[in-house]
């Protein structure tokens, strides 16, 4: 099984797929970091997880140290960094429910997004991986 990054896209896509938020890409680093796709460009999502308050957790009165007490004790908080020099396709793709795999490409010129295609040419053995 080989390794991927992952792509959030913020920006409506062509077929109007709306299903998970993240799909997967192999045209990075392959180090299962996150990539935003916005409408002002490409971003990498260098955030951190941070410790949730005991009093916004859903079991704020569970005993400490317990599973209760540790449920909704992280939370990621994000931090979008620009990628000014993105210029080129970023190709990613994700199932939806019924299994169906839905395929695109991103061009970006200078950071900034020019569009998203559906893509109908994406090599299907690139994403199936073998064990």
């Amino acid at each position: 099984m080989s390794m991927f990054d992952n792509i959030r896209c913020e920006v409506p896509l062509p077929d109007d797929f709306e299903g998970d938020p993240l799909f997967q890409t192999k045209d990075f680093e392959r180090v299962l970091a996150t990539h935003v796709i916005r409408g002002d460009g490409l971003y990498l999502d260098d955030g951190h997880y941070e410790t949730v308050p005991k009093a916004e957790r859903p079991n704020p009165d569970a005993a400490d140290g317990t599973l209760e007490d540790l449920k909704g004790s992280l939370r990621w908080a994000p931090n979008l960094v620009h990628h000014p020099e993105a210029h080129g396709i970023v190709n990613f793709y994700g199932d939806d429910a019924a299994g169906t795999l839905h395929e695109y490409e991103a061009k970006f010129m200078d950071g900034q997004l020019i569009g998203i295609k559906v893509r109908t040419d994406f090599p299907k053995a690139d994403v199936i991986d073998s064990e």
